[in-house]
């Protein structure tokens, strides 16, 4: 009798009542779990991205801002401008004029000419004081005859301010050692100006 061929058997794995059909002992492919793990590194890899973009743009312009404050021109601190004193007119200016030098009439001779220029010369003679004046003048007044004092002072060459506390407005001129005569009235006007504050550079 011819032999018979032989009979592959395979052998299965058991089913159970839950295994569907068709599928038989083996487990099947997750792809859902693959493209999840895709998307997950993807979007890693995006936040990634985006964090060293606006790194980057945060470390430019911080850059360009030091820059052009570096390069900018510093500001100058200037002060507030100070209001110009207003010259006071002779007319309104109470004076007394006194010699403190031993030059007989010379504050006569003095208050003669002030009175010329519009001066309101009230006292003459020699100085209440009794001090020693070397230099040209004194110009005496308290802080309510200041801006009566700048126009006395201003016809003079040089003189000294000696503040005082009598209760009025009046100015007292006195003549010292090295006096020889009063400004020229041009030259008396121009000082009597007040000159403009000076300004810091850069304002």
């Amino acid at each position: 009798m011819p032999a018979e061929p032989p009979v592959h058997r395979t052998t299965l794995a058991p089913m159970s009542m839950l295994t569907p059909r068709g599928v038989g002992g083996h487990a099947p492919v997750r792809r859902g779990r693959r493209r999840r793990r895709l998307l997950k590194t993807l979007l890693v890899l995006l936040v990634i991205g985006a964090l060293a973009a606006g790194g980057w743009y945060y470390l430019l312009r911080d850059a360009t801002t030091t820059a052009k404050t570096a390069t900018a021109a510093p500001t100058a601190n200037c002060p507030a401008p100070s209001p110009t004193p207003t010259p006071v007119s002779a007319r309104l200016v109470k004076l007394n004029v006194f010699n403190a030098t031993e030059r007989r009439g010379l504050a006569a001779t003095v208050a003669t000419e002030l009175r010329r220029r519009g001066f309101r010369v009230a006292k003459v003679g020699n100085d209440p004081a009794g001090r020693t004046v070397a230099g040209v003048a004194e110009v005496r007044s308290s802080p309510a005859g200041t801006a009566a004092a700048r126009t006395v002072a201003s016809q003079v060459d040089a003189f000294v301010a000696v503040p005082d506390r009598r209760p009025d407005g009046s100015v007292d001129l006195v003549l010292g050692r090295s006096f020889k005569a009063l400004r020229t009235p041009a030259r008396a006007a121009t000082a009597s100006r007040p000159s403009p504050s000076a300004v810091p550079s850069g304002c």
